[in-house]
Formats: structure tokens, sequence, C-alpha cells
């Protein structure tokens, strides 16, 4: 409809019509004969009476409503979005802090716009909830500022009402990490800038780029990207400090004036575990402000290569499956150690003589011992010595299950006592049959566990046909799974802490017959010994999740990128996290928040946080697997008090220029504001308002059914029907 009128809305189906016909018909016979008699024309009267009552009971129940259609005129509305960064504090603006000079616009603005409705919006990361008046802004400044995002909140907030226009009153400096992007901004944008559009002498670290995980002993590379403003030529030093210590410097030529250098530093980590990780420029001359030459993260650091001995009395389908596994990554590099005709053991390929005693005496070699059958190596007590020489150094050692195991000697066993996971309770035999694997009720954080659960071995994999007896789990030790014959159940591995390395054991054979169960059972199995493998190597130490943020010590008012990574086939539907204050007696609850999956993987999961005061922060997240196990991992990031506002102090007069021209507005200056009369038409604006009016509420209507009533009561008194 194009101009004012009206429509109905009834809700009257073809059951309500049967109700009033069946009510008019019974109505109808009621009147047809009546005691006493009464004339025709009475009756009729009654009759109609009586319909109307039902009628009108029947539109109540249905209730329609008529829709008024109005032609509403709407007086124009200018939002004013002024900036109260930290930044429009600082005084450069004809002996006026940036604010004030603002102000002062602002009133002229007011005074100026007669025909539009001013509303005062402060702003910084966002808008505030309601518009205030000129006298009320904040004194304080306010760290963190993004104008795309304020421009888009005051368009969403306004979205109803007649907007010709939106001035934004700013020095242009979006924070670091706060910039939304090229986002198109749906209505008008006029900006009036404020601050020195020349900056002082400046250098800082625009960007850094480096891998969080790195490798030990590997050489990698951080990447820095350094802005120069208003130097002369100048030599600049770049520094990479690993805990406090200088590991590499550059020196960066600068022709002088205002340009982007970039630097490339280079660290090889010497030990695993987190490292803090800083690059500085050093300050040149007539630089006042410094805090923007600095830059920290924290990366973890884990082994580059993974070095592992397999020892098997006979070349079988272990050797065969485990080492084409193996070397399928760069990560393994695998010796496989087998038995010779005349006694004792060789390394394949080839013939040469190997010697445990002497292969271990080398702490970087091996750092995982995989053991099969065997039925001599563990008869030498020197041997036996090496292999706890070397877990209680760090090590581990994996005994698969299979009918020569070491396991399966008691002299050989009892001289392996400490190290294994296990306590014999009599003979260890083997017993036959379809054994499935099951995981374990998981109580606590078991990152093995966790790490295995999601391959669904029960369902992927076929039983196995053989498992140990005659032992008991060591206290401490963890089973992540179980062997289901029959619905009774037996361990099917246990691993446990032996020093500083890693023991474990296998009590169901033969594995490699996963492998050949097709591609899921081939999936099962390269998934349960790599991963079984990686955290018997490191993954005791490195959780299956970890927690990190983009930058170890923040300023002021930056936006904190936390990133949650767990390991591969673990996958966690949602991760929640909160932010503790950890510089009181005790940690309190500042915020909580969501971290979400990046794409597909469920691996990476991301937020970003909104700005946190100055202070030192501990951020915990957690989620649940699928087998409905807790993980979680924590970091912690500091907060300077120096606030980031101050990174750049200069207007950003090219982003002023940018937001106005994207949106069809114009970048002004301070003494342009009389333009504005003539560039905003803040003419009122006719909309179609729709009203809605429900019969039901409407009065008359209820005052229509008493009065059919009560008309009809009152005639069958009157002549004597009642």
């Amino acid at each position: 409809m194009s101009g004012p009128g009206y429509r109905y809305v009834f809700d009257f189906g073809s059951l309500e019509v049967v109700l009033i016909l069946l009510l008019l018909i019974i109505t109808a016979a009621l009147y047809r004969k009546t005691w006493p008699p009464v004339r025709l024309s009475k009756r009729i009267l009654l009759i109609i009476l009586r319909s109307a009552v039902f009628i009108l009971l029947t539109l109540f129940i249905a209730d329609p409503a008529f829709v008024l259609l109005k032609n509403v005129e709407r007086d124009p509305i200018i939002p004013v979005l002024l900036d109260i960064s930290g930044s429009m504090r600082i005084k450069d603006h004809g002996g006026k802090t940036r604010i004030e000079s603002a102000l002062e616009d602002i009133r002229r603005i007011k005074e100026r716009s007669d025909n539009a409705e001013i509303k005062i919006i402060p702003f910084a990361s966002d808008i505030y909830d309601s518009d205030v008046d000129i006298d009320s802004i904040p004194s304080s400044g306010t760290d963190g500022t993004d104008i795309f995002y304020s421009l888009r909140r005051a368009s969403e907030r306004y979205r109803y009402d007649n907007l010709p226009a939106v001035i934004v009153l700013s020095d242009g400096r979006i924070t670091r990490g706060m910039k939304s992007g090229n986002e198109r901004i749906p209505l008008k944008v006029y900006t009036i800038g404020y601050g020195d559009t020349s900056a002082g002498v400046d250098v800082r670290i625009e960007d850094l780029d480096i891998d969080r995980r790195l490798y030990l002993g590997t050489s990698a590379q951080a990447g820095v990207v350094i802005r120069v403003e208003n130097t002369g030529p100048v030599q600049l030093t770049a520094e990479l400090l690993a805990d406090g210590r200088v590991v590499d410097r550059k020196e960066v030529s600068s022709p002088g004036g205002t340009g982007i250098l970039k630097a490339a530093l280079r660290f090889r980590p010497e030990k695993t575990g987190e490292e803090i990780l800083t690059v500085r420029v050093i300050p040149v001359e007539g630089e006042l402000f410094t805090e923007n030459n600095i830059e920290t993260v924290r990366v973890t650091v884990l082994k580059d290569r993974i070095g592992i001995l397999f020892i098997d009395q006979y070349s079988d389908w272990n050797i065969t499956f485990l080492k084409r596994l193996f070397d399928q990554s760069e990560r393994y590099l695998i010796d496989v150690v087998t038995s010779m005709q005349n006694g004792g053991y060789r390394m394949m390929p080839g013939e040469e003589v190997f010697d445990l005693s002497y292969s271990l005496s080398d702490p970087d070699r091996y750092d995982l011992i995989i053991v099969g059958d065997d039925k001599i190596l563990f008869d030498s007590g020197d041997n036996v010595d090496s292999i706890e020489r070397f877990i209680k150094n760090g090590g581990s050692i994996l005994f698969l299950a299979c009918e020569d195991s070491p396991l399966m000697s008691s002299r050989r066993s009892e001289s392996l006592d400490d190290l294994l996971p296990i306590l014999r309770t009599g003979e260890i035999s083997i017993a036959y049959g379809d054994f499935s694997p099951r995981s374990a009720p998981l109580p606590g954080n078991m990152p093995f566990a966790s790490l295995l659960a999601s391959t669904d071995l029960s369902e992927r994999l076929p039983p196995l046909l053989a498992v140990f007896t005659g032992f008991t789990i060591k206290s401490g030790a963890e089973v992540p799974f179980f062997l289901d014959h029959g619905g009774e159940e037996s361990p099917f591995i246990a691993i446990h802490r032996y020093g500083n390395g890693v023991s474990a054991a296998l009590f169901g054979f033969p594995l490699w017959r996963w492998n050949l169960a097709g591609e899921k059972g081939a999936f099962a199995y390269r998934a349960f010994f790599s991963g079984l493998i990686d955290y018997m190597v490191e993954g005791v130490n490195l959780p299956v999740m970890t927690l990190g943020s983009d930058r170890g010590v923040y300023l002021s008012g930056e936006r904190c990128e936390i990133t949650a990574q767990v390991r591969e086939n673990t996958p966690l539907s949602s991760i929640k996290g909160e932010i503790r204050n950890i510089g009181t007696e005790e940690d309190i609850l500042v915020r909580t928040f969501n971290l979400l999956p990046e794409g597909i993987s469920k691996e990476i999961f991301r937020s970003s946080l909104d700005p946190l005061s100055p202070g030192k922060y501990r951020v915990v997240a957690s989620g649940m697997n699928r087998s409905g196990e807790i993980l979680s991992a924590e970091t912690e990031i500091i907060v300077e008090s120096v606030s980031v506002e101050y990174l750049r102090r200069s207007r950003d007069q090219d982003m002023l220029r940018r937001i106005a021209d994207s949106s069809g507005g114009r970048a002004l200056e301070s003494d342009e504001i009389f333009r504005l009369d003539r560039l905003i038409d803040p003419g009122k604006e006719s909309v179609m308002r729709e009203e809605i009016v429900s019969l039901r509420t409407a009065p008359a209507f209820f005052l229509a059914i008493i009065a059919a009533f009560a008309a009809e009561w009152s005639l069958r008194k009157f002549w004597g029907l009642v």
C-alpha cells in the first residue's frame, strides 16, 4: 500500500465457521417454540440477540487485529562520536588538549544545528551505552581506540532513526590490534581531526613474526618490522634476547625521514619447554617515547628429532610396520636391532655388532627404546643398569607384548621390576581369546588417554587375540585403555614415571593385525603408536592442550589475542576461559570468555579480549573431550601501565580521510565546521508506520458483548420467558 490505509489480521478458520453455524442452528431451534408462546417477531429478535452474543464471543476468542498504516515524519538525528581515548589528552592543539578543542567544536555544531537533534556519544574501544550531555564528558582518558567498530555500533543503535550523517571528532589513531578492517560504513561520515600531523622522532617495532613452536637445536628466525619517523640518517640496532641474554644482534641502516625497515634475528633453542623471547631496538637520539621499542613473545621449544632404538629378536611384522611408520616422518630417527645366529645382536641393515651399554652412553642419541621379543639381552646386568640410567636421566622405554617378551621370564622381569609399571602376582602367562580395546574412565588429567580416545579404538580395530595375565598395576601408573573379554576387563597398557623418564608396557597382541584391518584400522594403528611415542618422549611434560598469547607483555589499552592449541586427534567442541588477577594475595576472577575454533580443524581456538587494566594475569582455559575428560591449560600475561595510545602520538589524517571518503562523507579541519551546514541536509523524513489495534482490547467491543447479552435476557424476563 503506497499511502495511509489499513488491513486486518484475522485468524479465522473452517473450525470457527462450523462452530458459529452450529450455534446459530441451536439458537434457532431453541426459539422455534417458547413457553409461554410469543409472537414470531419477538422470537426473531431474541434469535438475533443470542446469535450476536455467540458471534461476538467467537470473535473475542479469535482476536482479530486491524493494522493501521500512517505517514509519520521523523526529525533528523546527528550522532556526534567524540574520541575520549588517552591520545586525545595530548596538548598539541593551539595550547589546548585535543579533547578540549573537540568540546569547543561540539558546542559550535550544536549552535548551528537548529533543524537536527545532536546526540553526543563518547567512544574509545566502543561507544558509551547512551548519549551524554556535553558537560558530562569523562575527564580522564581511556586506553584503546576502535573507530570502525564504534561507527558500526552507532549505526546499529540508530538504525530506525532519521540519520542524515554521523560526525566523528578524533585524532584518527586506531589502537594496535583494534583495526576492524575496511568494512563498509552504511551512512555518511564527516570527520574532524585533532592533533599535530607531524610526528616527532620515533622508532618502534611495528610487527614481530616468529613461530610459537620451535625445535631444540634448530635455528629459528624472528622477522622484525621497524617503523622510523622523522629521523635523520641513522644506524639502528635490533637485538633478540632469550631469558634476558642477547642471542643475536643486527644493524639496520635508515636513510632518514619516515619508512619501514626489516631485520631478521636468529635464535637456536638450547633447552626444551617454554621460553620468553624479547626483541628490542636501541633508542635513537631525540626519541622521547621508547616503550614501543620492545616486544616480548612466549614460545614452546620441542625436541627436533626423536631417536628410537627398536630391539626385537626376530625380524617380524612389528619391525616392518613400525619402521615404515617412523620412516614417514623426518622427526623420527630409528635404529633396528635384531639377534644374530651365533648369539648377540646386530644393527640392521648389515652385520654390525650391537652393544647396548655403548649405544646408550651417548645421552643425545636415543629418546625411546622399544623392546619386542628378547631372550638374552636382559640377562646381562650391565644392560639392565644401562637402561635404568637411561630412563632415570629422562629416556623412555616401551615393552611390546609378544610370546618371547622379557616380561614372560621371571628371571629377566625380576631384574626389571623397578622399571616396569606392573607388579607380578605370579607367573606371567598368556590368555587367548577375543579382546576388544576400551577406553578407561578418565579421572584427572591424562593427556595420553585424551589423545587416543578420539580415535574410537573400540569401533575401528579388530579384537586382539592374546593378553598377559598374572600381574597388577603399580600405584600411580596410568591405565588409559583396557581390553574387554566377555564383560571382563584387563589392562591394555600401563605407563608410569621412573626418575626423569617414562616406562610403559603393552599387554595385548598382536597389534600389527590392526594395520591390516582396512583404512580405518591403519589410521588407528598409526595414531596409536605415534601418539603413544610422542607422549612418552615429550608429552608427559607437554599437555594435550597448550595456551598462549600473541604477546607476553601488553601495553594498557591493547587487545589480548589468546590462542589454545590441542593435539591432533583430540577434538574439543568448545573451550571456555577465565582471567584472574594474580597481583594480590589470592587470584581474583576478572573476566570469563569463550575461545572459538579456527576453521574446521578443531585444533586451534582463538579469542580476542578487550583491554585489561595494568597488572599481572593468569589466563586459564578448559574444555571437554569426547571421553568426558576436562582438559585445561594456562598462561600468564602482563599489562604495563604505559598506554598503547602513545605508541604513535601524531594525528592519523590518512585514516580519517579514508573513513570519510569510503562513506561518501568528507574529512574536515576544526576551522571548517561551517561547511557542515552545506554538506549535511537535516531534513525531516516521512516513513510509513504500522499501528496494530486488537479488537479484543477495544472497550466498545467488550461493551457490545455485554449489551447484546443484557438485552436478550431483559426481553426474556419482560416477556415472561425466564
